[in-house]
């Protein structure tokens, strides 16, 4: 889907869309099968500041299926995006890294070269990529191999004497 990048910010303007997961290729590369029908919510709304400049406000919403890296089971990974982005004419115009001042303030918003043809779902599957952890665990796994119940390994069976013991007994002498 191509959007008016131009035109977005400047009327203010909302668009919004439901897409299937299984739409993103780059995305779902190297992650376990997805549950059938898994949808993609996202929602783009344009602005524009009293300065003249132009943004984009990006929120994407979807449940991808991940492999939690401490039992290698699969797990439902809720993934929210919320960003705002400011649009430039021109790749010339983006701030480079030698811009002292542009780079320095972290509130700044990300930069994109708008486009009359911009594609959206492009922009929403790269955000989803930056928003999947690198390394997704459950909070709690269920039992690991090797352990009875899932608690700790109990210290006190394997417990070595301190090197410090020693020096405590020479304290109080």
């Amino acid at each position: 889907m191509h959007i008016d990048t131009f035109a977005l910010a400047r009327s203010g303007e909302d668009r919004q869309g439901d897409v299937s997961l299984s739409g993103f290729e780059r995305l779902l590369d190297g992650l376990p099968g997805q549950p059938e029908g898994s949808r993609v919510a996202w929602k783009v709304s344009g602005e524009s500041d009293a300065g003249g400049r132009m943004f984009m406000r990006l929120q994407v919403q979807a449940v991808v299926m991940l492999e939690c890296q401490r039992c290698m089971e699969p797990m439902l990974h809720p993934v929210q995006v919320d960003t705002r982005l400011e649009i430039v004419p021109s790749e010339s115009a983006l701030a480079d890294e030698s811009d002292a001042d542009a780079m320095a303030d972290d509130d700044a918003p990300d930069q994109i070269v708008g486009s009359h043809r911009f594609d959206i779902l492009e922009l929403v599957e790269d955000e989803l990529i930056m928003a999947v952890p690198y390394a997704p665990r459950h909070d709690v796994c269920i039992a690991l191999p090797g352990q009875d119940d899932g608690d700790a390994p109990d210290d006190t069976q394997n417990a070595r004497p301190s090197p410090f013991a020693a020096l405590a007994g020479l304290k109080k002498i």
